[in-house]
């Protein structure tokens, strides 16, 4: 249509020839309804939207009206109002073109939008969502045959809602995020160029969506929103890069791309709703699902397929939720930890499904859990099961090798399981600390291995088994004797099972029936017995005096020397500070200490004294000593005597004993 001006002669002619003048007045109103379909842009008043007079029918676009921007046009149109049109087409040229959206304006297009492409250098035809909303069908973009000019829609903080799909036609079209904006996508994203800055894409079409191409499969978040939950979005030939989140809300993202690893930079979550299918095997791919954050499971589905999931972030990750995960196959290559957060993590790969590269899986109270054909490959010092391991047992001779440890230490378990005739499961962990019931036991908690081993059994018989326990030089103290080291299993009490062999960090017994708490250490704890009692010590006051006493046990006693001064009815506490000096030492088993009195006051003629020994198994108190001070001697030198001149006189001393 070219407008009024062309139609309307030949509309009166055919007026008047007819002689219908009602009939060309309706023919007029029809036609200028047809015509005022297209709005064209003029721009002729200013650069903003909502100004009639800047288009072609002189009245802001409707509903009704088809849109065009036409070439030539150089400012860039703003969209300064809550702008509607039935599509919008952004013609080709040779000029520069943008049309804005920004504040709290909006576009909705009923139709499509179509962004056409410059024809020379720097002619760049864009549609920018700086903030607001834009809503369409569908966005076509042309080809611009020449990398230095580029057909775009760009969103900066706004949101682009397209019910459609987006269809870029060569490597100058964007899709160009350049903040955190954000995309709903009902159908699917082809050609071109995805620019994902800190943006969110959410697929959520009514129908079957496909993430395809290379450049269009690199997101910040990533988020599945279908409106039927068993509508799926495939990835199929790119594997997907998301720099941040990936968020499963309602329906299922299928993994199916070879290309590359997946990798989901931050947390990932799977909604009540959703579903995740990773249908990459690793056994025929080396092709991994990597995250980053944290994993989330809010009641959805994960199906594992045969694909091995890595957990490979910089800081720690958490696995969380509200139910646990099973896995096929688990990598951890982080060196600040995977942990687990009110789930346990299950895995049911077979062998080598659990993989450590750097850091530990840290359990708290949850657990990992094994199948029975799994098995743990690369665990060592740093890369372990810090907590609750529990592998699944099968019938016939069964070897199991537990990977656990604590916070300080690696500290694995080897079960050999003999004649097995009904599955079941073992649990094992070996908290970093001695045993809580270690004083009840013969293991001296000074002479031992500072952890101890916890073996459940969950419904295994077998007919005996044998245990090799693993620790580390850091974990034994520092006087105590691996040679001499025996077991204590403690399961409602305390039995001593014998050892088949040893080394500096590894103990070994066999033939055990059922299982418990495990303590390894030096044997032997007892309560102080006393080997030496003080004697009763005489001193001249000033002088200095020593009582001596001496207990056996172990482990080694603590020593309290104690005085009395009403005859040894009572006894009270001697503190550290002059006149006494207390020094204790160990010696193999035995405790000795002395109390040093010095200076010897008279006041403190006929005390006692005695010494209490106590270890973790009880005390003993020495016999009492007392102390008797001998007071100093004056020399005497006789009576007065009165001589008189020229005559002698004699005078007589006696001499003192010395105590």
């Amino acid at each position: 249509m070219t407008g009024m001006k062309t139609i309307l002669p030949q509309l009166k002619k055919f007026g008047k020839q007819a002689g219908q003048g009602m009939v060309l007045f309706f023919m007029l109103l029809s036609v200028q309804s047809i015509s005022a379909q297209t709005n064209t842009w003029d721009g002729s008043s200013s650069a903003n939207w909502n100004t009639a007079s800047n288009w072609s029918l002189n009245q802001v676009p409707t509903a009704a009206h088809d849109v065009v921007i036409p070439n030539g046009i150089t400012a860039t149109i703003n969209v300064n109002t809550a702008a509607v049109c039935k599509s919008l087409t952004i013609n080709n040229g040779n000029t520069n073109n943008t049309v804005s959206i920004t504040g709290l304006n909006s576009l909705s297009v009923s139709g499509a939008v179509s962004i056409g492409a410059g024809t020379g250098s720097g002619d760049n035809k864009v549609l920018a969502v700086n903030a607001g909303t834009l809503t369409c069908a569908y966005i076509s973009m042309s080809a611009t045959g020449n990398s230095n000019r580029r057909s775009e829609l760009t969103l900066t903080t706004g949101t682009v809602t397209v019910t459609g799909g987006i269809t870029m036609n060569d490597a100058n079209n964007y899709v160009r995020f350049t903040s955190n904006g954000q995309l709903f996508i009902g159908g699917n994203i082809t050609g071109g160029n995805l620019v994902p800055s800190t943006g969110t894409v959410t697929y959520n079409g009514a129908s079957a969506q496909i993430i395809t191409g290379a450049n269009t499969s690199s997101f910040y978040n990533l988020v599945i929103n279908k409106s039927n939950a068993a509508q799926t979005v495939s990835s199929n030939t790119h594997a997907v890069n998301i720099a941040n989140n990936l968020t499963v809300i309602s329906g299922e993202l299928v993994l199916n791309a070879t290309n590359a690893n997946y990798i989901i930079g931050h947390d990932l979550s799977i909604q009540s709703l959703g579903t995740l299918t990773h249908n990459v095997g690793w056994a025929a791919f080396s092709r991994s699902l990597n995250v980053r954050g944290d994993w989330n499971h809010l009641g959805g589905t994960f199906n594992p397929g045969t694909g091995r999931v890595f957990f490979d972030g910089s800081s720690n990750q958490l696995l969380t939720g509200s139910q646990s995960t099973v896995f096929h196959a688990v990598s951890v290559n982080n060196a600040n930890h995977v942990s687990l957060s009110s789930v346990d993590m299950i895995i049911e790969g077979g062998a080598g499904a659990l993989q450590f590269v750097n850091g530990r899986v840290i359990t708290g109270a949850n657990k990992v859990q094994l199948c029975e054909t799994c098995s743990i490959t690369g665990a060592t010092n740093a890369r372990y099961v810090d907590g609750n391991l529990q592998m699944s047992v099968a019938t016939g001779n069964q070897v199991k090798t537990f990977a656990v440890g604590s916070t300080s230490a690696y500290a694995p378990v080897t079960l050999t399981l003999n004649n097995v005739t009904s599955a079941g499961s073992i649990l094992i962990s070996t908290p970093g600390v001695e045993h809580p019931g270690i004083q009840s036991s013969q293991i001296d908690e000074s002479r031992n291995v500072n952890r101890y081993w916890s073996v459940q059994n969950f419904g295994v018989l077998f007919t005996n088994a044998n245990v090799s326990f693993q620790f580390q030089v850091s974990d034994v103290d520092a006087i105590a004797n691996s040679n001499a080291f025996i077991i204590a299993q403690h399961n409602g009490s305390w039995v001593y099972p014998s050892v088949s062999a040893q080394t500096a960090t590894s103990i070994n017994t066999n033939g055990l029936t059922e299982f418990g708490d495990f303590v390894v250490g030096e044997g032997g704890a007892s309560a102080p017995i006393m080997v030496l009692q003080p004697v009763n010590q005489t001193a001249c006051q000033s002088a200095q005096a020593v009582f001596t006493s001496s207990a056996s046990g172990k482990p080694g006693s603590s020593v309290q020397w104690q005085v009395s001064t009403d005859g040894g009815n009572n006894f009270v506490n001697i503190a550290p500070g002059a006149p006494y000096t207390v020094n204790t030492t160990q010696a193999g088993n035995q405790t000795n200490s002395s109390l040093t009195i010095n200076p010897v006051a008279i006041g403190l003629d006929q005390y006692d004294y005695r010494a209490i020994f106590n270890n973790s198994r009880g005390s003993v108190t020495s016999d009492p000593a007392r102390l008797t001070v001998t007071g100093i001697t004056v020399a005497q030198a006789g009576s007065n005597q009165t001589i008189c001149a020229g005559l002698t006189a004699t005078m007589a001393a006696n001499t003192p004993t010395l105590g």
